[in-house]
């Protein structure tokens, strides 16, 4: 998949009526599946009057802003999903704070800034972690991004067995199931049941129209 289609951002108008928009697509998701979503994205209604919104798909989302946020760490809208009745086995939850952390330092040295791994915890079976920056921060700040997500919602995830935090610049991701596309091995079958997720948002400093869609 080309970068421009993974990660497109522009500008458009002049003075108080110049807008900037940047796209991004999951990087476990192929050229075609991203384009449809972003197809998707770009027809959806509800945000006209917004000056500064975020519409976010399952494979990719889009932010749009009267002012250039391009290059930024932006930690307001941050929004948490996990299921509130589906504990981790006590047993795990030491190794997947850990793992999860592991994930936040590695993500911003991976080509793209997107990164996927596995934690085998034996008889509990495995935890399959992503994370992802946008393309216009940093090293230094998609990292700091992913460990200021982790910070701020570890007391209400940490014990969770599958979760998912997303944010204007970086989202991360914790399953007990393969979750995302690995072309080199077939993904995983089965997994845990499960029901409807719980969400919850903090630090929205604007409107933010979050959409987590199945295509």
């Amino acid at each position: 998949m080309t970068s421009a289609l993974r990660f497109p951002w522009t500008q458009t108008g002049k003075g108080a009526n110049k807008i900037y928009g940047r796209t991004q697509c999951r990087g476990d998701i192929s050229a075609t599946d991203c384009a449809a979503c972003m197809k998707n994205v770009t027809v959806v209604q509800g945000c006209a009057n917004s000056k500064d919104a975020t519409l976010r798909f399952k494979w990719c989302f889009l932010r749009y802003s009267d002012r250039s946020f391009f290059g930024e760490s932006d930690q307001s809208g941050m929004v948490a999903t996990y299921n509130e009745t589906n504990f981790e086995d006590a047993k795990v939850v030491s190794e997947g704070l850990n793992f999860t952390k592991t994930l936040a330092s590695t993500t911003p040295n991976q080509p793209s800034m997107f990164y996927t791994a596995v934690l085998d915890v034996g008889q509990s079976g495995k935890r399959y972690g992503m994370a992802q920056c946008t393309r216009d921060l940093s090293k230094s700040d998609c990292g700091k991004c992913l460990d200021f997500q982790l910070a701020t919602y570890l007391n209400i995830v940490g014990n969770k067995r599958n979760w998912d935090i997303h944010g204007s610049s970086c989202s991360m991701w914790y399953y007990d199931y393969q979750f995302y596309f690995n072309y080199s091995t077939p993904a995983a079958k089965g997994g845990s049941t499960r029901s409807s997720p719980h969400r919850v948002a903090i630090g929205m400093a604007f409107p933010v129209l979050v959409f987590l869609l199945v295509l």
